[in-house]
């Protein structure tokens, strides 16, 4: 019995900590809730604005002339604007045919209806002969394009000599670079 009376003690000074604990934070809670404090704050902020390059091209399809096998065809222009970007742009070149070769129509893409898109020449505008090769690698083609702003870049294809008659096609990317 003395066990339990222990325990029931024990309980009771436990309880009588719990509620004089409970007064003490209620009247704690009742002078802050009672009281209005005014703090100010000044908080820095940071905000970057990344910038963005855009450009369209005049056109998407480039038709070059009917060149003969051993000659390059005449330079065919490209217009790069940028109507709405805030920074200017590199415009980078890169051949994505899928295998890197002018593909001919009328043969199905196999054998001598094939050549490479590095037979592909570009240049900066007022360049009478483009000179820098198409490579499967996006390169700097050194045009910018400025805010608000265009430039264009000039193209040829240089003709195997011994290549065979057919209409080629090929996919030449231009991209956006800042």
């Amino acid at each position: 019995m003395k066990h339990n009376a222990k325990i029931t003690n024990k309980y009771a000074i436990g309880l009588a900590i719990s509620l004089s604990m409970v007064v003490l934070l209620a009247a704690f809670l009742t002078l802050k809730v009672g009281t209005v404090y005014a703090v100010t704050n000044t908080v820095s902020a940071n905000v970057v604005v990344r910038s963005f390059c855009f450009f369209t091209a005049s056109n998407s399809l480039i038709t070059f002339p009917s060149t003969s096998p051993g000659t390059t065809s005449t330079a065919n222009v490209v217009t790069f604007t940028d109507p709405v970007g805030n920074a200017v742009t590199n415009v980078l070149i890169q051949a994505t045919t899928p295998t890197g070769n002018w593909i001919g129509l009328n043969h199905g893409g196999t054998g001598a209806d094939q050549f490479y898109l590095s037979n592909t020449l570009y240049g900066k505008a007022g360049v009478s002969t483009p000179a820098t090769s198409v490579t499967t690698t996006a390169t700097d083609s050194l045009v910018l394009v400025g805010t608000s702003g265009s430039n264009s870049i000039w193209f040829a294809v240089s003709i195997p000599a011994q290549q065979e008659a057919d209409t080629y096609n090929a996919v030449i990317s231009a991209i956006s670079s800042c």
